[in-house]
Order: structure tokens, then sequence, then C-alpha cells
């Protein structure tokens, strides 16, 4: 999970609602299309051992099937098995190595699990270095957009024929599911979500002459609102009229989504090429340049950087296309009093589109290639998604659950907010971007998008370097590892 572009934080780095209110917070909803991902049951069940992404299988071998040699060994004690987490704190280790460690025991009880923590700053170095050296761990955590990475540096088993045979697994949002699916595969599980949705402050539209009852269905409405919103007191911004990508890499994540609401495709299925130099493509960025320049203009200094309290919790930020679950909890940590007047939507379409996306960040559970016990591990990450499992580390975390039952859990319905975002939000996570090199295509496409922004070149001259970067880099993308 990765945020860019600033934050209402202050700092960078499912049945359907309508005109109900929850717990206080109005809750606004309009019925609109969404497109369906793969599901599990949607990977090929052989592949071969070496393939470039998306190739045809060319071998009988079930992928992701554990080897016969690897069956538990119930002689001679215990055996403890590993796992790194960027992703936990003592609560929830507690948990895991109780409740968690005792489910999975149910079928393996000479199996253990020991969680490690292991910080964010510097995880994916030592991840890279465990790879290189075949130490990784049994079982680890990762991020949104690295399915496409562990299934070519061999860092990840394909997990396609274990969650087949999961009786559950349709009980997975296929917003998560999509987050693990890359070349025809599956090569993770997901654990835990943070879903975004519209939000907005009830009074901030009121002062603005806006209906607080209406809240932005489309990107066009967003932004008209968002330059009503807008305060600026001697050269400063007292108010923000609506969050909005503030630096490149955060306008290439809205670029991703923006290019799906308007039914378009970042690159086509098998990663080869991208296909975003388009009309689709050229509207998301002229969108995203006229987002930035309502609410960054030049020589207006923006919210500092830095907040003790999120912005957005302030009532600093009047709206925010991207407001995450994590948002609405710093609502109820921060400025609890101030929650009637809070908004949540369904995330907003482009303007006279059908498809509602927003930017979900989905972590993902991976079993390593070199683990001796792959049944095993498999058996401890689906123990570890049961939905109550799931649903009290979510709890524990401050996370979104990845499962639709857990609307059925009692501190879900009883959460201010958890029940609406699980109801209007997580089905509508954007389509993963996640080729082997996303991040630094990404990374290279961002000062395109800023000179953009900030008028040192066109709209059309950027998206068309962007498009030869990622042309360039897409050309050159390492093939698929099953192990």
């Amino acid at each position: 999970m990765e945020r860019f572009g600033g934050s209402s934080r202050g700092f960078s780095r499912r049945a359907f609602v309508r005109g109900a209110l929850v717990s206080g917070v109005t809750v606004l909803v309009a019925a609109c299309s969404s497109a369906t991902p793969p599901s599990p049951t949607q990977a090929s069940s052989t592949t071969s051992t070496t393939s470039s992404a998306g190739a045809a299988p060319t071998t009988a071998a079930k992928a992701g099937a554990a080897p016969a040699s690897q069956a538990p060994t119930t002689s001679g004690g215990s055996k403890t098995l590993s796992y790194w987490g960027f992703s936990l704190n003592p609560d929830s280790i507690k948990y895991l190595k109780s409740t968690v460690n005792a489910d999975f025991q149910k079928k393996y009880p000479d199996f253990t699990v020991e969680p490690q923590f292991v910080p964010y700053a510097g995880y994916r170095d030592k991840e890279a270095v465990a790879v290189a050296g075949g130490t990784l761990p049994d079982i680890y955590e990762e991020g949104t957009q690295v399915a496409g990475q562990m299934a070519t540096n061999g860092g990840a088993i394909v997990v396609d024929d274990y969650i087949k045979s999961w009786s559950d697994k349709d009980d997975i949002f296929p917003a998560a599911w999509q987050t693990s699916f890359y070349a025809g595969h599956h090569w993770g599980v997901p654990f835990y979500s943070q879903p975004s949705a519209t939000m907005y402050w009830k009074s901030a539209y009121q002062s603005a002459g806006l209906d607080p009852t209406k809240a932005p269905t489309d990107e066009q409405e967003y932004l008209d609102n968002a330059k009503k919103l807008q305060q600026v007191d001697k050269g400063a911004t007292v108010r923000l009229g609506g969050w909005a990508p503030g630096d490149g890499q955060g306008m290439f994540q809205g670029f991703e989504v923006g290019v799906q609401r308007r039914g378009g495709k970042i690159a086509n299925d098998d990663y080869s090429q991208p296909l975003f130099n388009s009309p689709e493509g050229l509207d998301s960025l002229q969108y995203l340049v006229d987002l930035w320049q309502a609410v960054y203009p030049n020589g207006v200094a923006r919210l500092p950087s830095q907040s003790p309290i999120p912005y957005f919790a302030e009532k600093k930020i009047a709206e925010n296309l991207r407001g995450y679950s994590t948002d609405a909890n710093d609502v109820v940590k921060y400025n609890v009093q101030a929650w009637d007047d809070l908004a949540i939507a369904k995330p907003v379409t482009s303007k006279g589109g059908t498809r509602p996306v927003s930017i979900e960040w989905r972590n993902m559970q991976f079993v390593a290639p070199t683990t001796k016990f792959r049944d095993q591990s498999m058996e401890w990450v689906h123990a570890f998604v049961s939905t109550k499992n799931n649903g009290e580390f979510c709890r524990i975390m401050g996370y979104a659950p990845i499962r639709k039952s857990a609307l059925d859990l009692d501190w879900v319905k009883q959460s201010k907010f958890m029940q609406t975002y699980l109801t209007i939000a997580s089905p509508y996570g954007y389509d993963v971007i996640n080729p082997p090199g996303y991040f630094e295509l990404r990374k290279k496409s961002a000062d395109q998008f800023e000179a953009a922004a900030t008028g040192k070149q066109t709209v059309k001259d950027a998206l068309q370097k962007v498009y030869d970067i990622w042309a360039e880099g897409l050309k050159n993308a390492p093939k698929v590892k099953i192990l």
C-alpha cells in the first residue's frame, strides 16, 4: 500500500444503500453498474515452468499444487512456520498466535506459525535479499501492486488450485481477488483493504451555497464543487476545496482510476502494450490537470505538509473523492462531535460515465516457493482470512475486511462507518495495475504529469511521453516463473 499526492491526513507517503442514515453520517448512493474483475475460478490450472506474461500453458502440471514431497510431517515434534508482516501490532500478533493458530491446528496440530513484525521502511530491501538468497519466510505480506513482481522474481507460488478448493472463496469481494491476479494466475490471497468513497462536510456545502443532501456523482460535479469550496486568505490555502493528487505519482494513481471510469485500460491483458494513449487517457489526464490547477493554483501556499490532526478530520478539506475508511476513523478519533456533519457517498464516475471507481488498497499474503510446507502455509492463510479471524484482525488494526459476510459481524454493525464502506466502497475498487516494473514506471511518469499540471508542457505531450516510457518498460518485462 502506498499513498501519494497529498493526504487528508496532512502528510504524503455491499448491498446498496439509498438515502440512508448510518449512526448519524449521511450515506448517499446513486445506482451505477461496475465491471467485474477476474474471480479465482477464472485462473488457468495449467502452466509452463517459465513463460512470458499471459502466454498459453505448455504443460499439464497443475499450477499452485503442492508437491507430494511436501506432505506434513507429524512425527518428531512441533514444526514452526515463519511469517513476516508490516501490518502488525502487539495485539494483532497476539491474536494470530492464539486464535488463528488454534484454528489452523485443527487440521495440522503439529504445526504453528510465528508472526514477525518487519517495519515497512526497508521491508522491500529485506524481501529482495531474501528472494535472491532463497531465505524468504514461509508466508509473508506484500502490498497492492506487486503480483507481477512476485510472479517474475520467483518470490511466490501460484495459489490457483488451493483457492479453487475453498468453499468460501466467492465470499471475498471480487475487487480484492483482482489484486492477486497476473498472467492468468492468482499469486496471493488478499487479507485486508482500505476502500475509498466520496466524503464531504455538509456544513461546508451549505456555506458555499451547495445542497448538502446532494453528493457529487461524477468528476465534473466534484470539480465544480471544489472551486466553490476553496478558501484562500493572504496567498495561503485556508480550506482545500477538494482533495486532489498533489504530486506526479499521486496523479498517476488517479490517472489509472480515471481511465477505468471512462471505460479504457492502462494496458492489454498480458501487459505487453500500454493502451492509455487514447481519448480516455487524454480526458483523464486533462481532468487531473484541471483539478490540480483549481485547488493548487500557482502562487498560493498549500496547507502545511504536516499536521498533528489529519486535515479532513479538522474540516480543512471540504470534500474528498478518495476518502478512505481510515479517514472516517480519523473523524471518530479526533473530531467525533462533528460526525453528524459528515456525508459518505459512492465513488464518482466520469462525466456521463456509468462505472463508479476509486482507489482501494488491498494487501496480500504470499507463500514462498522455498517453503517445505506449501499445504500447511496455505491452510494457515485460509484460517487467517476466515470471516471471524479476518474480521477481528481488521477490527484490531483499523482496516476493512475483505469478505462480504463481514457485514454480519457485530463490530461492523456497531461501527459508525465500516458497514457503509463495505456496502458502497469495497465493491468499486479499481482494477489494480501490476506489471513487474510498475513502481519504476510510475516513478518515471511522475515528472511528466507534474509538468502538465504546472503548465510546463501540454497534456497531450505529457501523455505521449508517459506512453513511450511504459511502451519501453513493458517491452522489457521479465518472464513469469512458476516454481
